[in-house]
């Protein structure tokens, strides 16, 4: 099973899908339907646009493997990508009754709250995520969002900066950044942030 695991890997990085995809459906066969083997196909399957047949591989394995987040999660990440927000927040609501301390359920339960416009809702899940783990690398970005969208522009701009200090280049924290700095009557601040967006991007 290691060696077609491997296997898969190299076709996947030569671009050879179809062979990378029967060498992980050898893995499920020799790990005897095994639900990390199950979820590496489904998470291969989704990262070349077939999020159909990703999401069903999902979906079995919540109900044979309940406590296998993997899977759950990239459920509700599939629903949430495809515009069924509303979906999305009703599993994501689900499975944080079910996993209150997890701080990636948390977290994405926020995503899918910023996206409903419920800012408070996500503020709050946010919050106990950073507190579950402080090192989880989207949550500065996601509370810019938050505040931004709760109308408290200073917050937002510290938390954008935590998360360009994080994640240096990261051209949309910068560009949210210039766009506060601007409305907030620093053109000069919002220039150098406009600048570094559009050198680390130029398509952008």
């Amino acid at each position: 099973a290691r060696a077609r695991g491997t296997l898969a890997m190299f076709y996947a990085e030569q671009h050879h899908p179809r062979r990378a995809e029967a060498a992980l459906r050898a893995v499920v066969r020799l790990e005897h339907g095994a639900p990390a083997a199950r979820f590496a196909l489904a998470r291969f399957l989704e990262s070349q646009g077939h999020p159909q047949q990703a999401k069903a591989i999902d979906v079995a394995l919540a109900h044979a493997a309940p406590n296998f987040l993997p899977a759950r999660l990239q459920r509700i990440e599939i629903d949430f990508a495809q515009g069924r927000n509303a979906r999305a927040r009703s599993l994501a609501d689900a499975l944080a009754q079910e996993h209150p301390h997890q701080a990636a359920v948390r977290l994405l339960r926020a995503r899918i709250e910023l996206a409903l416009g419920q800012s408070q809702a996500a503020l709050q899940d946010l919050t106990a995520a950073h507190q579950l783990n402080s090192g989880l690398p989207a949550v500065d970005d996601l509370l810019g969002q938050a505040y931004t969208q709760l109308h408290q522009p200073m917050k937002a701009v510290a938390s954008y900066q935590r998360s360009l200090r994080a994640h240096p280049r990261d051209a949309l924290a910068a560009a949210a950044l210039a766009r506060l700095l601007l409305a907030q009557g620093h053109p000069n601040q919002a220039l150098d942030y406009a600048t570094q967006a559009s050198a680390w991007r130029p398509q952008f």
